[in-house]
Parts: structure tokens; C-alpha cells; sequence
């Protein structure tokens, strides 16, 4: 019985003892010789010499013998060969390694929408793709990764009341975060141009033509990396901008089709470029802009800068209170249009918000051409 309390013992226990230690061990304590249990078990000295030394297993049937011959029973023979297999496997480095990434897959997949990713991204869903998912969300651990999906929703839910899809949301973050990282640009990016770079936007804008290839080329030779990302089941999201290495990026979903909406989401997020992202940060910025939600300072500020910009230095506020009649403001806005050159759609959607009534002057709004 002590034999066997031993056994239990090294079971439980993190040693690597060779099963055969333990036979040498009951030989001793029984006075039998290698040779003597040779004869018993009908096996060669050679074979017996080898299970000792643990060139050989202890199979079913040595098992059965031993314990005829020891009297600890064969499953206690077999559960220390199977401990001492398995230790042993722990110690090989191709074997951990994949141990690893199956505890990692499993604690990631629930936060991901693995269909989107495997049609976007050519995602398989094998544990191969562990290192992948974690460059994409720029983390170093599973449990880093973990974390993030709840730290996006929860600024997401500062800035949109709609109903959100948590999986989607954070995948196709991820998908942004990917195309993003595959882009490499040749300019760097300077803070300092960023009240000149928004002056070639609107002229841009004003002229609508061929915008979001225009926008991209602009905003790229400043340094800013710029993609379109088509919104995915429940993912209102407007805009997205972080830091990717030496590069800001802004990423929009033209969710309304409108150039007003495209200009305010563009300046938007270049108003986080300005005020809140800087390189040494990993703060990220996504939200859903123009849907009556509460927003925290940060949001303000970049909503302001998006509205100044959109304005081009003009006090529209104090032109728009001259005009009574806002179902009869056409010619009005069309006059201030042509006069500061801002495009029409553009100012017919800030003498909407101006107003609070959408549906004054819905003709002259504009598709983004």
C-alpha cells in the first residue's frame, strides 16, 4: 500500500520519473532480482532491463504481471506509465506550442464573427490563425486581445444609442486595423498641415467629382492613411481613426450616402487626428456621429472642429437667422454656396442642424459623386 500511496503521489505531482524506477523500486522492496522477474513474467532479461531503464512501456500485460508479482494493481501500473507519457509530452516544444495556441483560439473565438473573417480575410478558423487575429488588433496575448472588444463597445455606447452588434463590431474593427497595417505610405504626416489639408478638402468637396478617390490620394500624400469600409449587420458606425506606426488612420463607412455626412465624418475623425491621437498612444476612436447620443468632451471637440471646417471660417449661424422662411431658403443657400464656396448639399445639411427640421430643402442635398 505504501508503493501505491507513491504512486498517487507522483500522479498529482509535476516530476518526470520513468515508470521503470518505480519496478526497480518493487524489486528492491520484494527482494527480487531483474532476472527472477524475467522468469515470473516470461520475458527475456533484455526486455525486463529495458522497462527499468524506460527503453520499453509498460503495456497492458506486463501490467497484469506486475501486479501478480508486486501486488499493486495493474491500473496503478498503467495510470503511472500514462503520467510519465504525458509529462514527457510536455516537454516537447512543437507539442506545447500547439497546446497554446488551442487555449488561445478558444479564448478569442467567442469575441470574433469567424464567417465575416473568413470571407474578408481568408480566415480559416484553425489555430494557425491565433498569431494573425492578435497582429491585427495590435496586441501580444490572448488575454490582451480579450480585453478589447468590451473596451471598444463601451466608447462605442458613448456615442450611439442604436442596437449593436458586439461580435461585428469588434471584427470589423479588426478588418480595418488589417488593411490599415497592409498599407505602407511614402509621405509622413505633420501635424502642422493639417488647417491646409483641410482647405484641399473642401475644395474638394465643393466640387464633388470623383470624391472618395480624390480624398483618399489627398489625404495619404499628407500622411494619412484613408479606406472606406462597408458597415457590417448591426454596425452603425460612421468613423474610425487610430495610430498605425508612423501614420494616423481614418477609416468612414459612408453609411448615408450624402456628401455632407462623408465631409462631416472626414473631418470628424481628422479632428481626432488633431486633438487626440498621437503615436505613442494605442487610444483608438469609433462612434456613430448624428444620432442624439450623449458624447464626452473628446467627441465635442472633434464634432466642433468638423462643423468649423465644414464652415469654412463662416458665420453661417448668424447668416442662417436672417433668413424666416427655411422652406423657401433655395436661392439663399445657393447665394452663400457660390459666394464662400462651400458645397450646397454640405450647407443645406448645417441649415438643416441649424433649423432642427431635416426635411427643409431636401432637394438640394447631394449624393457623394
Amino acid at each position: 500500500m505504501a508503493q501505491s500511496a507513491n504512486f498517487t503521489s507522483y500522479i498529482n505531482s509535476e516530476d518526470i520519473i520513468t515508470p521503470g524506477q518505480f519496478v526497480q523500486d518493487a524489486l528492491e522492496a520484494n527482494s527480487i532480482t531483474q532476472k527472477d522477474l524475467a522468469l515470473m513474467l516470461g520475458k527475456s532479461a533484455s526486455v525486463i532491463n529495458d522497462i527499468i531503464k524506460g527503453k520499453r512501456a509498460i503495456n497492458a500485460e506486463v501490467a497484469v504481471l506486475l501486479e501478480a508479482v508486486t501486488g499493486i494493481k495493474a491500473s496503478e501500473w498503467m495510470d503511472v506509465h500514462s503520467a510519465y507519457v504525458v509529462r514527457k509530452a510536455f516537454e516537447d516544444e512543437s507539442i506545447v506550442t500547439r497546446y497554446s495556441k488551442i487555449k488561445d483560439w478558444l479564448k478569442i473565438k467567442p469575441f470574433i464573427n469567424l464567417s465575416i473573417l473568413k470571407k474578408k480575410l481568408g480566415i480559416k478558423g484553425a489555430i494557425e490563425d491565433v498569431d494573425k487575429l492578435l497582429s491585427y488588433a495590435g496586441v501580444s496575448s490572448a488575454e490582451e486581445f480579450c480585453e478589447l472588444p468590451e473596451a471598444k463597445l463601451a466608447k462605442f455606447r458613448k456615442s450611439s444609442k442604436m442596437q449593436t452588434d458586439p461580435q461585428n463590431l469588434f471584427t470589423w474593427t479588426l478588418i480595418a486595423r488589417h488593411l490599415s497595417a497592409e498599407q505602407e505610405l511614402d509621405h509622413p504626416f505633420d501635424k502642422s498641415k493639417i488647417e491646409e489639408l483641410a482647405s484641399l478638402l473642401n475644395e474638394i468637396f465643393y466640387k464633388n467629382d470623383q470624391v472618395e478617390e480624390r480624398v483618399e490620394a489627398l489625404l495619404n500624400s499628407y500622411g494619412i492613411k484613408f479606406f472606406k469600409i462597408k458597415n457590417f449587420e448591426r454596425t452603425p458606425v460612421d468613423g474610425y481613426s487610430f495610430w498605425d506606426g508612423a501614420n494616423p488612420t481614418i477609416i468612414v463607412t459612408k453609411r448615408y450616402d450624402r456628401i455632407d455626412n462623408f465631409a462631416f465624418n472626414i473631418f470628424h475623425e481628422l479632428g481626432h487626428v488633431c486633438y487626440h491621437l498621437n503615436q505613442e498612444s494605442n487610444d483608438d476612436f469609433i462612434g456613430s456621429n448624428g444620432d442624439g447620443s450623449e458624447i464626452n468632451y473628446q467627441e465635442k471637440e472633434a464634432n466642433d472642429f468638423a462643423k468649423r471646417q465644414l464652415r469654412r471660417g463662416v458665420n453661417l449661424d448668424k447668416m442662417f437667422a436672417k433668413w424666416h422662411n427655411p422652406f423657401a431658403a433655395g436661392d439663399f443657400l445657393r447665394y452663400i454656396s457660390e459666394t464662400h464656396k462651400i458645397n450646397l448639399g454640405i450647407l443645406t445639411g448645417q441649415y438643416q442642424n441649424y433649423c432642427s427640421n431635416y426635411t427643409v430643402c431636401r432637394n438640394l442635398l447631394e449624393k457623394v459623386n
